[in-house]
């Protein structure tokens, strides 16, 4: 299997660290007096500080992202000179959605004029285009299929949610009603937008993916994004029940995630079957949630220089984190034919993994 090729939209506006202060002072200003708001808002500064937290690309108002999204796609796939026609499947990997069903994959490949390919959707928070290409090598190195479109389309800033990055509509990613509203909520302020485009391919003879993932299903308590109906599927009480109640909303708990991170790679990495890879590699991609936790490890590794952070310019765009950052790095000629890549993807805190192979 290899990457035949890969392509990023990424939207028009961006969202300083400077206007996220101010949109936190709007919207949390009713419910703090003047010495309570600056707390809160030195607080707030505090909590990104720890991220690394600089910007975020978000839509503009009225930007036609969903075209644009395709029409890059469209460009990728006549650049590869792979007929539609022998596209096997159509894979969408994004937790951005606009329907439970049928398969957001369906909808897009309908868009692209992909009409018979097999289409589902693989959903594992931020470590989705990972789990992906996990699942889809075995049909590409067995002959089961021939090409596989992989999907990712984060565009959950809507006004709709609560979350737009505007003085109309941000009420969900900017009102903190008290300081322990903090330490899950601040989060959303950090995620950004954008949409990532592989094109996976057959290749007889190239050398194997190295995957190894790791699951703590408990952890799924300390990052989500509930839906209406989320307490119908409670069998036990949500950590944020009084809190959210039964709204749909994005929440994390950073520390425990963090922490749970820098736990699994420090041991992961230092792995006899891992280690060459890191040492290999010519770069590294971590998911884009934060970027401390994964500068701290990889400088106790040496390697911190061949690791690009998507975080840093684009916040933390959930799936298309891990496939932004090497198509960028792709486009920017840093990486080539040949070299080996190193991903650390990670979801919910619930999942982890290590991928390699040579580009």
């Amino acid at each position: 299997m290899r990457i035949a090729s890969m392509g990023h939209y990424v939207p028009e506006r961006v969202v300083s660290l400077e206007e996220t202060l101010d949109l936190f002072r709007h919207y949390s200003k009713p419910y703090h007096d003047g010495p309570a708001l600056d707390r809160l808002l030195q607080e707030v500064g505090v909590y990104l500080d720890k991220t690394e937290f600089r910007q975020a690309t978000v839509r503009a108002s009225g930007e036609p992202w969903l075209a644009n999204y395709l029409d890059m796609t469209r460009e990728l796939i006549r650049a590869s000179g792979v007929p539609l026609g022998e596209i096997d499947k159509v894979i969408y990997v994004g937790v951005g959605r606009g329907y439970r069903e049928p398969a957001t994959a369906c909808a897009l490949a309908s868009y692209l004029g992909i009409r018979h390919a097999e289409c589902f959707d693989i959903l594992d928070a931020c470590a989705g285009w990972s789990r992906a290409a996990r699942l889809i090598a075995p049909h590409l190195a067995h002959g089961g299929c021939r090409h596989v479109l992989v999907l990712s389309a984060e565009f959950s800033r809507a006004p709709s949610l609560g979350l737009a990055a505007e003085r109309e509509g941000g009420e969900n990613a900017y009102r903190m009603r008290s300081l322990d509203e903090l330490r899950w909520g601040v989060w959303t302020s950090t995620v950004g937008e954008a949409g990532t485009t592989t094109l996976f391919s057959a290749e007889p003879g190239a050398a194997p993916w190295f995957f190894e993932f790791y699951f703590d299903s408990d952890f799924h308590k300390y990052c989500g994004y509930t839906l209406a109906n989320h307490r119908d599927f409670d069998f036990s009480r949500n950590l944020l029940e009084d809190e959210i109640g039964g709204a749909e909303r994005f929440y994390a708990f950073a520390s425990e995630i963090g922490q749970s991170i820098g736990q699994y790679f420090t041991e992961a990495l230092r792995k006899p079957e891992i280690r060459p890879f890191v040492d290999e590699s010519v770069i590294i991609v971590p998911h884009s949630v934060s970027i401390p936790p994964y500068r701290k490890l990889f400088r106790k590794l040496g390697v911190d220089q061949k690791v690009r952070y998507s975080f840093a310019e684009h916040g933390n765009t959930v799936s298309c984190g891990v496939p932004l950052a090497l198509s960028k790095s792709v486009a920017a000629g840093e990486v080539k034919r040949g070299d080996r890549v190193l991903l650390t993807p990670s979801g919910s805190g619930a999942s982890y993994g290590v991928v390699s192979f040579r580009y």
